[in-house]
């Protein structure tokens, strides 16, 4: 998973010699409807670095309307597909949904968001608390219950497995290590410390006191509701065959696969369907606008809220955003509740791609673009 980055970097161009660039990128390259050719100009500027293979997915979303713009790089040149129904790791973005289950089983009364982790074990936790506060599940949400970013024990299994890291790592893993190795670095509440390992742990405990699978939770509270019918949170249960993953050579590389930590980044989805839980969140949604609240302050330019992180950008307004990021695929879904403005970048680029955060650049562009 990817670590925080912040865009919203002022860059100047040479005119003449970006004007060439573009003509070259975009030779490929059609115009649809509802996209712009500034915008589609902004998106193989960025684009035309990545290997051949590398597909993007974009939706740009404004009020009730969707447009979706799809590229693949073949040849070393950019052209168009439709391909806003292509499945694509979604990677940490999956931590805004593990969220959005949280709310919805905290209102049935399946859990409580102050209610201290220790309370769904049967067994002391080595993480229950630290300086007298407990982990609870709102800091688990947001990224405020001091845990490491990964456990020892799976941090091991991911420098074993580079290629799909969090397979081999299940609920007997776990709660062993929660038992015996895993401690807090600060008091929970305190401060704002990304953690794999909390939102994982978020999703096994809503899954285990629902007596449900994570991905029949999903299912069943976001999925269906919401039509979002090619997404999942296991392979094995997938309506057709997911975008081939690139490695940061550009390679074929392996899907990433989860077992007890399937909240930090299992689930996997579709421009198409990303656009329709985003639209579900500029409608009059009790439960999504509790979950956007402010729960924590980071810094002057971002706070957090329960999945998602709040950006403060210079212009005004308010965006709420996540990332995500796995060995073949980034993604990025960055939204303007108010104005009802959003863009989703999905692709099978590498998180380990060096000019990864150009997917990120991408994103944010077009969405400064819909202002």
């Amino acid at each position: 998973m990817k670590q925080l980055y912040l865009p919203f970097i002022s860059i100047v161009f040479l005119a003449n010699g970006l004007r060439a660039q573009v003509n070259h990128a975009t030779s490929g390259l059609q115009t649809v409807s509802g996209i712009s050719q500034a915008q589609l100009d902004t998106v193989a500027q960025y684009a035309k670095v990545f290997p051949n293979g590398t597909q993007l997915a974009i939706a740009l979303a404004q009020n009730d309307q969707v447009a979706f713009l799809g590229l693949i790089r073949e040849n070393d040149t950019l052209r168009s597909i439709v391909n806003h129904q292509s499945v694509f790791e979604i990677g940490s973005i999956t931590k805004v949904f593990t969220s959005t289950l949280l709310v919805q089983c905290a209102q049935a009364g399946l859990v409580r968001l102050d209610a201290p982790v220790q309370e769904y074990f049967d067994f002391p936790l080595k993480i229950s608390e630290k300086d007298g506060a407990p982990v609870t599940l709102k800091t688990l949400a947001n990224h405020t219950s001091g845990l490491p970013r990964l456990s020892p024990d799976l941090l091991t299994l991911a420098l074993s497995n580079i290629e799909n890291p969090y397979k081999s790592y299940g609920p007997a893993e776990l709660k062993k290590e929660l038992a015996e190795k895993t401690t807090l670095y600060t008091k929970p509440g305190e401060k704002y410390h990304y953690s794999n390992l909390g939102s994982g742990l978020l999703g096994f405990i809503l899954a285990q006191q629902s007596g449900k699978t994570y991905s029949q939770l999903l299912e069943e509270r976001i999925f269906g509701p919401y039509l979002m019918t090619r997404s999942c949170a296991d392979r094995a249960e997938l309506k057709g065959a997911v975008v081939p993953g690139l490695s940061a050579g550009g390679d074929t590389t392996s899907h990433w696969d989860f077992d007890a930590l399937k909240g930090a980044g299992a689930i996997l989805s579709t421009a198409e369907d990303m656009s329709k839980f985003m639209q579900a969140n500029f409608r009059e949604d009790s439960l999504l606008a509790f979950q956007r609240q402010k729960t924590f302050s980071v810094s002057e330019t971002m706070d957090v809220a329960l999945g998602w992180h709040i950006l403060k950008p210079k212009g005004g307004g308010i965006y709420h955003w996540h990332d995500g990021g796995t060995g073949g695929f980034s993604s990025n879904m960055v939204m303007d509740v108010e104005r009802k403005n959003g863009v989703i970048v999905l692709s099978n680029v590498s998180a380990f791609h060096p000019k990864t955060s150009n997917v990120e650049q991408i994103c944010f562009r077009l969405m400064k673009m819909l202002e």
